[in-house]
């Protein structure tokens, strides 16, 4: 009765793990992923605390050609201080 079973779950079980293993193989040779790669967020450094801070929510100064990125207002003005 096991045997049975073993004759009907194996080649099943062998099958899905070729067929990973080759849609595997395919899948790096072409370089498709099926899964969709997360899309990155923009970090910038604070010069003053040295934390980090998305890009688009950093209060910024623009000076000499460059823009500097910071976390907070008190971070901004003791930059502006020294």
């Amino acid at each position: 009765m096991l045997t049975g079973w073993l004759r009907v779950i194996l080649p099943i079980i062998a099958f899905y793990l070729i067929w990973r293993f080759v849609s595997g193989v395919i899948e790096g040779a072409t370089g498709r992923s099926k899964v969709a790669k997360p899309k990155g967020v923009s970090l910038v450094q604070d010069p003053v605390c040295g934390m980090f801070v998305v890009r688009s929510r950093a209060v910024t100064i623009k000076r000499e050609g460059t823009v500097k990125y910071f976390c907070s207002d008190q971070c901004r003005r003791k930059y502006l201080d020294r």
